[in-house]
């Protein structure tokens, strides 16, 4: 029995079933040509795939880059982070500042509360909102006549004996502090 391939060129019904879905690209460079929508792109082996970048990858190997517990952003190989891909099924999480800046989270965890205001002049912007303004970092801390105090070292001033009335520094002498 003879049956018509791609390019409507006569092969043996037997043999070119053989070619479909076999893992090899069957485009008549060798053989016949089943790379069609009639056979369904040589069952599969035919098909593009691209990584986020427009690389191609093999379809058969790329899923077992989605979701196996490395980020694959294409430092090392297919890159898989980006939207399309779930961001490497969650293995690539994105994380952003209050300017919607990409940061790395491992990192950025370590900005927040630690004494510090990171508000994006060096490094990543956690002053706002979402972030509690780096935790607490970036509040505006005021003394008795509306100064400016180090928020993380006014509490020192409370009841450590000594009356701070501004004379020689902040005035923690009010009824807020009292």
């Amino acid at each position: 029995v003879q049956c018509l391939d791609c390019q409507d060129a006569t092969v043996d019904c037997a043999e070119y079933e053989s070619y479909i879905g076999d893992g090899s690209c069957d485009d008549g460079s060798y053989g016949p040509d089943v790379n069609c929508e009639a056979f369904n792109y040589d069952g599969g082996d035919c098909v593009e795939c691209l990584d986020c970048q427009g690389a191609t990858v093999e379809c058969a190997v790329y899923p077992s880059y989605i979701g196996d517990g490395s980020c694959d952003d294409g430092s090392y190989g297919a890159d898989m982070n980006c939207e399309a891909y779930n961001y490497d099924g969650g293995d690539c999480v994105q994380c952003l500042d209050c300017q919607d800046a990409t940061v790395d989270c491992a990192e950025y965890e370590s900005y927040i509360g630690d004494g510090s205001c990171d508000d994006g002049s060096y490094g990543p912007d956690v002053n706002c909102e979402a972030f509690n303004y780096d935790g607490g970092d970036c509040v505006e801390c005021l003394d008795c006549q509306g100064a400016t105090v180090e928020c993380a070292v006014y509490p020192s001033y409370i009841g450590d004996g000594s009356c701070d009335d501004g004379s020689y520094g902040a005035d923690m002498n009010c009824e807020a502090y009292n």
